[in-house]
């Protein structure tokens, strides 16, 4: 345990809470949201977890030896990021509307002004 950086361990605990919760608390939803475990289902699952987890160790090792002045704002830029993916490379399944534009800039309004105030 003592070989594992800080950002690996911090990836680790904080993906295994996560899951667990997300799986503990999908026994109380209705039906069509429970979690399931098939193979299409799984096998879908292991590159967006891989994905997940580089990105996580990724943003951990970014703070660890960036300055903080400069990884707050690209983080808070991610909703930014996931709308011009989302309309690139879902375009038959994803429909950006204006509502979808206002929310996401009304996010990173919202994370812009609490990062300058803190």
């Amino acid at each position: 345990m003592l070989a594992l950086s800080a950002p690996a361990l911090g990836v680790i605990f904080s993906s295994i809470v996560a899951n667990s919760t997300l799986m503990t608390a999908s026994r109380f939803l209705p039906a069509p949201q429970k979690f399931r475990l098939d193979r299409s289902f799984a096998l879908a699952c292991i590159p967006a977890g891989i994905f997940a987890m580089a990105a996580a160790l990724n943003f951990w090792t970014a703070l660890r030896d960036g300055p903080l002045t400069v990884i707050s704002p690209l983080i808070r830029m991610t909703p930014i990021f996931v709308l011009f993916l989302s309309a690139a490379l879902l375009r038959g399944l994803e429909t950006i509307t204006v509502r979808l534009i206002l929310a996401t800039g009304i996010i990173v309004a919202g994370a812009a002004l609490i990062t300058a105030n803190s």
